[in-house]
Order: C-alpha cells, then structure tokens, then sequence
C-alpha cells in the first residue's frame, strides 16, 4: 500500500472517528437490514462488539505504516472469527457494508479515490483474517 493511501486512510478515519459511535450503529443497521441471513452470528446485545471493532480499527488505522505487524493479530482474530461461525462470504459483506456506511457518515469528504483506499485496505485485513482462519481450521483436522 503506497505513502498516500495510508495517509488518506488516516486522514478519513480521523474525521470519521468522532462519528464512531454512529458509524458503527449505522453498520450494524445496515448489515441486519441487507444481509439478515448473517444475524444470527452476532449476540443479541451488540454493545461490547462495537467498541471492540471500532477499537480495532483505530489499532489497525494506527498501525497502517507497519501493516506487518498487523499481521499475526489479525490472523487470529480470523481464527477467532471460524469459532464464531464467519465464513468467507461473509467478509466481502461486511467490508461492502462498512464502506457503505462510512460513506454515509462523511458526507463530502467521501470520494471514489477514498472508497478504493478503503476496498484495498479492507480486502487486505480480510485476507490476512481468512488466512488465519484457514490455518486454524487446518491446525484442528491435523490434531
């Protein structure tokens, strides 16, 4: 990821970030409405998970210089996610679910050059997250 797409990346997310709350609602919303079939593999009190997610985007925007060292968190949060019943078809629809909703939530700032930034950065988290689930799925038919 090239030096001017992380930094769009930062940028957005720090004029989003005072939105966080909201953002994460309106994800949610979103997800439930659209794609109804996946409510079942979240709790009933949401509350707890969408600290932890926004938590963990800010860690990741955070971190986007060196995503390196992103790498084996998020790799086990991919083998955490298998134990939660996700799917790899499940990724693309939350990932096409919070850009949506992050384009809802910053108005103009929101342009087609930032909603690729964000599609590249997503796509990789959700890679590096289902490599990790792979490898935890191949760990438990091994032993």
């Amino acid at each position: 990821m090239d030096p001017a797409r992380r930094q769009r990346i930062k940028d957005s997310f720090n004029a989003l970030e005072p939105h966080g709350e909201a953002l994460m609602n309106r994800l949610f919303e979103r997800l439930f409405s659209d794609h109804p079939e996946v409510r079942p593999l979240f709790p009933d009190d949401l509350g707890r998970l969408k600290l932890d997610l926004r938590a963990s985007l800010a860690s990741i925007v955070k971190s986007i210089d060196n995503f390196a060292a992103l790498e084996q968190p998020l790799k086990k949060m991919g083998a955490r996610h298998l134990a939660y019943g996700a799917r790899p078809e499940h990724y693309p629809l939350l990932g096409a679910t919070l850009l949506a909703a992050m384009d809802e939530l910053a108005g103009g700032l929101w342009t087609d050059q930032l909603r690729e930034d964000w599609a590249a950065a997503v796509g990789a988290i959700s890679q590096i997250m289902l490599d990790g689930a792979a490898e935890a799925e191949r760990f438990r038919a091994a032993g």
